[in-house]
């Protein structure tokens, strides 16, 4: 048996030829270890970033800017549609937008300027359960008045109204996107607003509330809020959580829980600051008026 197997090993077959560039390892090819192993990536030491704020500054800095009011669409919608209403019929030629005929720009018989492009939408549904009106204004144009003070925009803004038939409740539901800029406004409107942020407002037999998500940022000040929300029954007391920009670029984190409450936890970089409590009463002044008028 002994020659047997030593035919048998004699007779097995050779390895591949491997490409060029390949090596031979047992019976298949493959790349050779580089020469030199790549370096590891450089260690970063970016320092923890330090607050100059702290619950009395950011207490403040709400309040001071809430005192200006609260961006809201009604404002920017009005805003709009008086400039317009400043055009004629060569132009911008439309009572409600600009199209690209005039991306560059023309001037009114009243001295107003218009360029860019916009768009308005405008609806009502009569439904089994609800009432829905619903307006639309997006686009990127500038308007001047015939002082040379602009209107200046990128985004949109969007506003839905219902009324439930059977209960009788009714709300808002509001959004701003993009960034606007009124010069001619003596309000939040003259700094602008920018960000990305909904509000909606409920009335209800019980209660009145307000919910509001989403990345917002006027007079001074920049605001991140996540479900937050305020309630007319506990003296505009807050749930959810709402972050504002310290001076130094990071964020302080306001926790108000689940349930409604006057002060909230508030943490820098994970380290607890103690309690803040805002008055966003101001913010409820703002929006509720708006809402039995409109």
């Amino acid at each position: 048996m002994r020659p047997v197997i030593l035919l048998l090993a004699g007779c097995s077959s050779p390895g591949p030829d491997c490409a060029e560039g390949y090596v031979q390892r047992g019976n298949h090819c493959e790349l050779p270890e580089p020469a030199d192993p790549e370096p590891e990536l450089p260690e970063v030491d970016r320092p923890t970033a330090t607050p100059v704020w702290g619950p009395a500054e950011i207490e403040t800095a709400i309040q001071t800017a809430l005192i200006r009011g609260f961006p809201n669409v009604w404002e920017l919608h009005d805003g709009y549609f008086d400039m317009l209403a400043h055009g004629d019929e060569f132009c911008p030629g439309h009572e409600t937008y600009i199209d690209d005929t005039w991306l560059y720009g023309c001037t009114a018989q009243s001295g107003y300027w218009f360029a860019g492009v916009s768009e308005y939408w405008y609806e009502e549904q009569h439904l089994d359960l609800a009432d829905l009106t619903t307006w639309v204004i997006a686009g990127d144009f500038e308007f001047r008045d015939d002082q040379g003070r602009s209107l200046m925009v990128g985004g949109g803004v969007a506003a839905q109204h219902w009324r439930e038939l059977d209960t009788g409740t009714a709300g808002w539901f509001t959004e701003i996107q993009g960034t606007w800029i009124d010069q001619s406004s003596e309000t939040w409107l003259e700094e602008g607003v920018s960000g990305a942020v909904e509000i909606t407002l409920i009335h209800s037999e019980s209660d009145d509330e307000i919910w509001m998500s989403g990345a917002v940022g006027f007079s001074g000040i920049q605001l991140y809020a996540n479900q937050l929300q305020l309630q007319q029954s506990c003296d505009w007391g807050m749930a959810g959580d709402l972050s504002i920009r310290d001076p130094s670029g990071a964020w302080h984190e306001i926790e108000f829980g689940h349930q409604c409450t006057p002060c909230g936890k508030a943490s820098f970089a994970g380290q607890p600051e103690g309690d803040v409590c805002p008055d966003l009463t101001p913010l409820a002044s703002t929006f509720l008026p708006m809402m039995e008028m409109r």
